[in-house]
């Protein structure tokens, strides 16, 4: 007695498959086979409009971005001063504490900003900023102004990196290209003003150099109810 073996029924269709696995897409009326990618596009969506929480978040990261930016450039030209009223030496680590800390930071940023969400680091990054820069405006030695320098690099580079994973979240790709222009363009300018700031209240008073970065606090907090994720 033979045994029957079950048929496949993908078998009766198996000559209809080419060799690659695709299958063939079917004829049109006029016999012809049509493509994916002969299709036309779909027509391009007209860009959302934008509320007032999304120019608020924008503008409140450009002002944060712009202050950082200040930061970092205007305390070259008032180094010698500082260093003269503190009776300090090792003058090369207030840059450079300034740089280690904000290398430090980026690494973490989107982690973070994954885990605890945007606004808990934006506000984290900015604390510690205004917090850096009080330690600089108090220091009673070089030694102080070097640690105070390293939290602010800290905060710094939390900034710089949430202006970008902000604008990323909020812009789609087609609009991004913009916004990092003008976030560039707030770079540029905040480098080209900050050595004759730096300059200017060196011959004055250089502790409000400083002391003027803990507004930082209350341009983010505008709004309560920004559209951060």
């Amino acid at each position: 007695m033979s045994a029957t073996l079950p048929q496949n029924k993908n078998l009766a269709n198996i000559d209809d498959v080419p060799a690659s696995g695709t299958a063939t897409p079917d004829a049109t009326l006029n016999g012809e086979r049509t493509n994916e990618w002969e299709r036309p596009p779909p027509p391009p969506q007209p860009p959302a409009a934008k509320g007032l929480r999304f120019w608020l978040v924008i503008v409140a990261m450009m002002v944060t971005t712009f202050l950082s930016a200040i930061d970092l450039t205007s305390v070259s030209t008032a180094l010698p001063t500082i260093v003269q009223d503190l009776n300090g030496s090792e003058f090369a680590w207030v840059g450079s504490a300034f740089a280690l800390g904000s290398t430090a930071m980026l690494p973490l940023v989107g982690g973070l900003a994954q885990i605890f969400g945007r606004r808990p680091v934006v506000l984290g990054s900015i604390a510690f900023f205004a917090l850096g820069s009080g330690l600089c405006g108090g220091a009673k030695g070089m030694n102080m102004l070097i640690a105070g320098r390293a939290i602010q690099g800290v905060g710094g580079g939390g900034i710089l990196a949430m202006a970008e994973i902000i604008v990323a979240d909020l812009v789609p790709l087609s609009e991004r290209g913009n916004y990092m222009g003008i976030f560039g363009a707030v770079w540029a300018v905040a480098s080209a003003i900050g050595p004759p700031i730096g300059g200017a209240f060196s011959q004055s008073n250089w502790r409000w150099l400083f002391c003027e970065y803990i507004l930082c606090y209350a341009v983010l907090n505008v709004d309560s109810n920004s559209p951060l994720p």
